[in-house]
């Protein structure tokens, strides 16, 4: 079953067993579903493929999760779950014969499509021969205020 109320892009704003600093380390950490129910993740310096399946319950889409991937390119994998809530979601990712640790996210999928959309007119024009490149594009994005 998919669920729009979990397709989306997920910032993850605490993890029960990693402080700020390391969940938000190289990226700020999030947690992305698409419309095929296939995605990423990234907290720290794990990061990984999702595979999920879908099911609603009371107004509550409940997401369970397999991933695969690598934590300074070790190889990983696990699963996880995650209960959405409107714009809220809270969850358990867990790696395989290691830790666990709940998580907390907010839908951030609004603010991700509007620089998406722009890079996408970018490349667009780029093919054409017009445009600048999407990184001059992004730090434009950077300054305005």
């Amino acid at each position: 079953m998919k669920s729009e109320k979990a397709v989306g892009t997920w910032r993850i704003t605490s993890m029960e067993v990693w402080d700020a600093d390391y969940v938000d380390m190289q990226v700020p950490a999030y947690l992305t579903i698409r419309d095929d129910l296939m995605g990423t993740f990234q907290f720290g310096l794990v990061q990984g493929d999702i595979d999920a399946r879908v099911s609603e319950v009371d107004g509550v889409a409940h997401v369970e999760f397999s991933w695969s991937g690598t934590d300074e390119n070790e190889p990983l994998s696990g699963r996880g779950w995650m209960d959405v809530a409107g714009s809220r979601a809270e969850g358990r990712i867990f790696i395989h014969l290691s830790d666990d640790s709940a998580f907390a996210a907010t839908r951030q999928e609004a603010q991700i499509k509007a620089p998406l959309t722009i890079v996408q007119q970018d490349e667009d024009q780029l093919a054409s021969g017009k445009g600048k490149p999407g990184a001059d594009v992004i730090k434009g994005l950077w300054r305005v205020k």
